[in-house]
């Protein structure tokens, strides 16, 4: 939301680089053409914010303790960072609340890109310091994140010191606003839980003497303040490390499981792999120890038929030569001259 309201604001704010065409003379000669329209870039990024702030507002915020909340003049609200989802009291008063905060990440890059910025990179934190500072100075509601960037698992982070810098360096209310926990996404979407504290009492760390290289110290006690109001606000537990760095020990923790558990699917994969393979090799094996056997049941099979065969022609040839034998000597008792004995012709 903060982004969008910056990104407006510059792109609102945007220098006007329409001059004489080159080649004509200043107040004689040919007509100078029309302005320039400016470029697509900051309109659809202030476009982009206003539809963002306009359904912001649309948000039905619950808010105890909104009577808390100034009707007049400047004043800093402190918020704990839940979630992307987290809202701020849609105008209060009739006033309306800007967001600021440092801008990191690629989202910063590609608003600055759309946005056409050719300045040079600034520190975030001070950019946001300066601009909060001219928004309170104006008269406006600031509300900042002390912790610097979204909670990555609903609990309290250290806070930044360029806020307590912030509210050292204007003599302005600081409310703590706590952004309640809840489970539901619908519920942080559409009907968010905030809760308003008192004013803090703040003279005393304003009014401490700041000798050269103690400034690092009462900032320390001022964060101390917020982040313990805003703990007692929210009922969140506190973790005195720095909110991106717990975020980055999540996000190695979180690529560590998720290298364990590719390498673990691998590992998987690569066995059931090896058991289909081997179980292909089995197949094959059973397959070729069967053809083997269909192939020596073949050849026996031919073995006996070709046992068969040449029993058979031994057969044969033995039937065919007893049929010679015997035709032979039926042959010779038909040609044989008969003897006849001396009682024939007695017959």
């Amino acid at each position: 939301m903060s982004i969008d309201e910056q990104s407006r604001d510059e792109a609102g704010t945007a220098p006007d680089m329409t001059g004489p065409t080159p080649g004509t003379e200043v107040g004689g000669g040919p007509a100078s053409p029309p302005p320039e329209q400016p470029p697509a870039g900051p309109q659809l990024v202030a476009r982009a914010a206003e539809l963002t702030h306009q359904a912001a507002e649309r948000v039905r915020v619950q808010v105890e303790g909104a009577d808390l909340l100034p009707a007049e003049g400047p004043a800093l609200l402190v918020l704990n960072h839940l979630s992307h989802l987290d809202q701020v009291p849609a105008r209060p008063h009739g006033r309306r609340i800007h967001v600021v905060g440092p801008h990191r990440g690629t989202a910063a890059r590609t608003l600055k890109r759309l946005a056409r910025r050719s300045e040079p990179d600034q520190d975030p934190e001070e950019l946001a310091h300066t601009r909060a500072k001219a928004l309170l100075e104006q008269g406006e509601l600031v509300a900042v994140f002390p912790e610097g960037g979204r909670s990555p698992d609903g609990r309290l982070y250290r806070g930044r010191p360029w806020v307590a810098r912030l509210v050292l360096d204007t003599q302005v209310p600081v409310l703590p606003v706590a952004v309640l926990p809840q489970q539901s996404l619908v519920a942080r979407t559409v009907a968010p839980h905030l809760r308003v504290g008192t004013p803090l009492d703040l003279e005393r760390y304003r009014a401490l003497p700041c000798p050269e290289g103690q400034e690092q110290l009462v900032c320390q006690m001022v964060t101390d303040l917020l982040m313990e109001s805003l703990m007692a606000l929210s009922g969140q537990t506190y973790m005195d490390i720095d909110v991106d760095r717990r975020r980055a020990g999540l996000l190695e923790q979180r690529r560590t499981r998720t290298a364990a558990t590719r390498a673990e699917a691998r590992a998987r994969r690569a066995r059931e792999l090896a058991e289909q393979q081997q179980r292909i090799a089995d197949r094959e094996a059973e397959a070729a120890e069967i053809a083997r056997a269909q192939a020596l049941a073949a050849d026996l099979a031919r073995d006996q038929a070709r046992r068969a065969a040449e029993a058979d022609a031994r057969r044969q040839a033995l039937r065919q030569v007893r049929l010679d034998q015997g035709a032979q000597t039926k042959g010779r008792d038909i040609t044989r001259p008969r003897h006849h004995s001396p009682t024939d012709g007695n017959d």
